[in-house]
């Protein structure tokens, strides 16, 4: 399904640190560089498919090509919420994805992955000018990246961040807010993912499937 839509991409600040890195990993701050940057079949999460359920508390949701897994004391789960002055709003359809930080003294969002995902890429809404730490984990010899993102713009305004690969297995992407950001509010929208060889080929065919997950 192809969505047009107008975006007001914030300008990011972004930096990486590796630990225990290995080649041919990169990052992105802009959508089309990011799926300029594919070579395998990619599909567009915009949560539109789900029913709207935020809870309080920890608790993991199953996606259709990633679970998400929010460790936190506040509201998560599939949102419709549009907040214009504070500039929130789906970027596309009428749903994004809702997790609120705060209350504690830290608040993680993991997106986690079937074996063979290789990239992954989303719009941020509501982010503040206080960083967000990230920590990519891939499965080969458990290699992890972590850095941050920042916009500098201030409250209310869209970001994107994006990680391939480049054909090695990541297993999760975890974002962590402390508890100096305050209660605040960050919306994920139309995410990106390569998924595994074997669910994207069932995708394209029309069929349904089961995720398997990690044990």
């Amino acid at each position: 399904m192809t969505t047009t839509t107008t975006k007001a991409t914030a300008v990011i600040a972004l930096s990486c640190l590796s630990i225990g890195a290995t080649a041919g990993n990169a990052t992105y701050t802009d959508e089309s560089t990011f799926l300029n940057s594919l070579s395998d079949p990619f599909f567009s999460e915009g949560y539109e498919t789900y029913s709207v359920n935020t809870q309080t508390g920890s608790r993991v949701i199953n996606l259709d090509y990633f679970d998400v897994n929010y460790q936190g004391f506040s509201d998560f789960g599939v949102s419709d919420i549009v907040d214009l002055p504070n500039g929130v709003q789906p970027l596309a359809g009428s749903q994004h994805l809702q997790a609120v930080y705060g209350g504690g003294p830290m608040t993680s969002i993991t997106f986690e992955f079937n074996e063979g995902t290789t990239a992954f890429g989303t719009y941020f809404s509501d982010v503040e000018a206080r960083p967000i730490l990230y920590i990519v984990t891939l499965a080969a010899g458990g290699s992890a990246f972590s850095g941050t993102v920042t916009n500098g713009t201030g409250n209310g305004g869209v970001a994107y961040w994006g990680w391939n690969a480049f054909g090695s297995d990541i297993v999760s992407i975890e974002f962590r807010m402390g508890s100096l950001n305050g209660l605040n509010g960050v919306f994920f929208d139309e995410t990106t993912v390569v998924p595994a060889p074997g669910i994207a080929a069932m995708v394209l065919a029309g069929l349904t499937f089961t995720r398997r997950r990690r044990d």
